[in-house]
């Protein structure tokens, strides 16, 4: 039976009508399996009703009839058809039954080339890639590999021998074998682009994503086959394949979304309105999705920096239902794609992807996917707030139990894997996280080597770790502010920002005076290559520390003249830039009315500190912008349960200094008025 599926799916009909292979190649096509496994199992099911008599060849009455009244020579020539028919039945059956390289290869090398046709070949070629990761193969079947891609570079020469779905298994069969193919590229890319290109109408829907998968894990296809015909077939499978999105199984959707997102931009292509419409096709499928095809589609997506919240937000919500089904390394991958994705959107799943990875058995995590559930947690508890979960106890044993798994694996982390970790675990707050993540700063900066020969990066984020953790005074801590000066010139603008908040968190350190200054004048000679928030981060750190800085403070005064500047701020980051600015005592030209107006239209988003900066610089300033000072007001009344008494007081304090009146109806604005000072007074 198998090298009857071998038939009809390679085109060659042995003894069938060509109706059953049609019908063959249709019903392959909507069957879910691995890649090609499926494209090797055709649709034997009709033929094998059609058969009858132990397997023999079905004969009807007329040819049963034409057979009678042949002659001697043509009875000859018929059996001698027959007889080749079922040798080259056999081959293929022996073929996709062995077990070894080595033994497929033997098979290749032992026939007759007239006996070993394009089908043989092409599944010759893929059993090898089947079984190579597998097996161990030795210099010998390498020889006789090159000996197959040169039969098969022989058969491509042949137009139009090979139907569409050969091209497709063996396009995938050379892109599986990764490097060992490539002494032989050159031999068979071209013939397989060329005939992919002049078939690709005629491909059914399996073989459009396997061969988009393949153009996309082929190293170097443009220099080998030619980038203007590479191009071409990306072009034609970009643009086949939207018709034909209905066709497509669940893994064919993951295999061709992660092709284009990695062939995206490149050979001068772009195929946005494909991976859009693959996301679509994906969101309106999700509950047909597998584990893998989630962890795939999201992975791809990340990594690409293609993706949309709602697609995140779906696969999420789909990735809560199949959670079982998830391997330790699909889970990892798939909490680090969303938090990448959309970390606001997918804090809670991200916790519950991470309690079932502590599940598992700590031997099946790897200390790849230890860090990376670490960071994704960080991530989205930066963006979203405290950890989210429906059981909080459970969230917190899972980073107890990741942070113990990477605590016995640091030995094995790079240095900047375990920069990354101790940032992850800091920001998680807990104990047993803080413990690994310090234990993680001692590995990278507390050996024998210290903190000389590390880079910029690393000791402004080291720095940031120990501000976080709270850790201060000790000679690891003194060591890194002393590395920071001597690389001051090294640092770019987000090390100067983490440098510098270390620094006014636990300004301890000796010579933090001084260290702050020199960040804030570096600072402020590369201000053009801030964002706003880094900026800003480095204004709030030397106004913290009582350092002042001439050119920063007109570097922070110049960031609102941008309107596309000041949509990218977050309100943490307006608040924070006013109250450096009445820190040092500047003028109220210093708040110009582009940031008060941004601040008032966005005072939604506001969290009780931001509101009390935000109202202590302008009564510091003495600036009094009535809309502004209305929607603070109000936003206070409405967040006042949010409200510490440090806040409560700053407010009360700067509406009194500015004397604040609410409206032009003066009695009525002085009594509202009144009445929220006195709601802040009372709390």
């Amino acid at each position: 039976m198998a090298v009857e599926k071998l038939g009809f799916r390679l085109g060659v009909r042995f003894g069938a009508t060509t109706a059953t292979g049609a019908r063959g190649l249709a019903s392959a096509r909507d069957a879910r399996h691995v890649p090609l496994e499926a494209s090797l199992r055709g649709a034997a099911a009709e033929t094998g009703a059609e058969r009858s008599g132990g397997g023999k060849e079905p004969r009807s009455r007329a040819g049963g009839a034409a057979a009678e009244g042949a002659s001697p020579h043509q009875r000859r020539r018929a059996a001698v058809i027959l007889s080749r028919d079922r040798q080259r039945r056999e081959l293929s059956k022996e073929i996709s039954s062995v077990q070894s390289v080595e033994a497929a290869l033997a098979i290749a090398a032992s026939t007759r080339p007239a006996d070993f046709d394009h089908v043989h070949a092409t599944a010759c070629l893929h059993r090898v890639a089947r079984l190579w990761a597998k097996d161990s193969p030795s210099e010998a079947s390498l020889e006789a590999l090159g000996s197959l891609f040169g039969r098969l570079a022989g058969f491509l020469r042949q137009p139009r021998l090979l139907d569409a779905t050969a091209v497709a298994i063996n396009a995938w069969s050379v892109a599986a074998l990764g490097s060992v193919s490539e002494p032989w590229l050159r031999q068979v890319l071209p013939g397989l682009v060329a005939e992919a290109l002049a078939q690709v109408r005629e491909m059914p829907a399996r073989g459009l994503a396997n061969l988009a998968w393949s153009l996309a894990t082929l190293p170097e296809k443009g220099e080998v086959s030619g980038e203007s015909g590479t191009s071409a077939l990306l072009r034609a499978l970009a643009a086949e394949a939207p018709l034909r999105l209905h066709e497509f199984a669940p893994q064919g959707i993951a295999n061709c979304y992660w092709a284009f997102c990695q062939l995206g931009g490149k050979d001068g292509d772009d195929f946005t309105p494909l991976r859009l419409a693959l996301a679509d096709e994906a969101m309106g499928r999700v509950s047909e999705l597998h584990a893998q095809d989630l962890a795939s589609i999201a992975w791809s997506a990340a990594t690409s920096s293609t993706a949309s919240p709602s697609l995140a937000k779906a696969l999420a919500h789909e990735a809560c239902v199949k959670l079982r089904h998830f391997s330790p390394r699909q889970l990892a991958n798939l909490a680090w794609s969303l938090a990448t994705a959309a970390p606001e959107g997918t804090a809670a799943t991200v916790g519950r992807l991470a309690v079932e990875a502590a599940r598992r058995p700590p031997s099946q995590l790897v200390q790849r996917d230890l860090a990376g559930l670490c960071w994704a947690l960080a991530t989205t508890t930066a963006c979203a707030g405290p950890m989210l979960s429906a059981d909080a106890s459970s969230l917190h044993g899972a980073v107890g139990a990741l942070a113990s798994g990477a605590r016995r694996r640091l030995s094995e982390y790079s240095t900047g894997a375990l920069v990354g970790l101790s940032w992850s675990l800091a920001i998680l707050r807990t104990d047993s996280a803080s413990s690994v993540a310090l234990a993680a700063v001692d590995a990278v900066a507390g050996g024998a080597g210290g903190c000389e020969g590390l880079g910029a990066p690393v000791v402004a984020r080291l720095m940031w770790t120990l501000a976080t953790l709270k850790v201060a005074g000790g000679s690891l801590h003194h060591s890194l502010a002393a590395e920071a000066i001597l690389r001051l010139d090294a640092f770019g603008p987000l090390d100067l920002a983490n440098a510098s908040w270390a620094v006014a968190t636990l300004p301890s350190v000796r010579g933090a005076g001084s260290l702050t200054a020199a960040m804030a004048a570096r600072a402020a000679l590369t201000a053009p290559e801030f964002s706003p928030a880094n900026l800003v981060q480095v204004a709030w750190a030397a106004a913290t520390v009582s350092c002042y800085d001439e050119n920063l403070s007109a570097a922070l005064t110049r960031m609102p003249r941008s309107q596309a500047c000041l949509h990218s701020c977050r309100v943490q980051d307006l608040a924070l830039s006013a109250w450096a600015q009445a820190t040092w005592g500047q003028g109220p030209d210093a708040l110009p009315d582009s940031l008060l107006l941004e601040a008032s239209l966005r005072s939604s988003e506001f969290a009780s500190q931001d509101l009390s900066n935000l109202a202590w610089a302008m009564a510091t300033l003495l600036v009094r912008h009535e809309p502004l000072l209305a929607t603070l007001a109000r936003e206070a009344t409405r967040k006042i349960q949010q409200l510490q008494p440090q806040h409560l007081c700053n407010l009360v304090w700067s509406l009194a200094t500015l004397g604040w009146q609410l409206g032009r109806d003066r009695d009525l604005a002085g009594r509202e008025a009144c009445d929220i000072v006195g709601s802040l007074s009372v709390q």
